[in-house]
């Protein structure tokens, strides 16, 4: 089960969300844990709300943590645009996605994240940098 809190601005915007066409601006919803925990906060600078369950986000960003008591992201991913699935807690698109932690970078196409499985596909295009010194690989 996850628990879902908006900063959308007042009480009452959140109630007002139906699924009209119209976009929210500028939003940040949060997902947390059975234990309270922030699990994700999905920013976009457009929302719109399909059905209770799927946001189509556009400008896309989606920071992901451990779930504990460190707030600090295990990443951040970023797309022009993606789906949300709130009750799944999957978020997917055709557009590009960039991917970055502490030590990487990934970039692609047409991928999908999954937390149940903590798993991110990415089928097109897949670029991965590493930011730190891996040594003796290739033994």
């Amino acid at each position: 089960m996850v628990l879902l809190a908006t900063t959308l601005g007042p009480p009452e915007l959140a109630a007002q969300m139906l699924p009209d066409g119209a976009p929210v601006m500028d939003f940040k919803l949060h997902g947390f844990g059975e234990d309270g925990y922030k699990i994700w906060e999905l920013q976009g600078s457009q929302g719109y709300l399909v059905s209770e369950d799927l946001i189509e986000v556009i400008g896309m960003r989606l920071r992901l943590f451990s779930g504990g008591a460190d707030l600090r992201p295990d990443f951040v991913m970023e797309s022009p645009m993606a789906d949300m699935r709130l009750s799944a807690n999957t978020a997917g698109g055709e557009h590009g996605i960039r991917i970055s932690g502490d030590h990487f970078l990934v970039e692609g196409e047409h991928w999908q994240w999954r937390h149940d499985v903590r798993r991110i596909r990415i089928e097109r295009g897949v670029r991965v940098t590493f930011r730190e010194k891996l040594e003796d690989i290739l033994r």
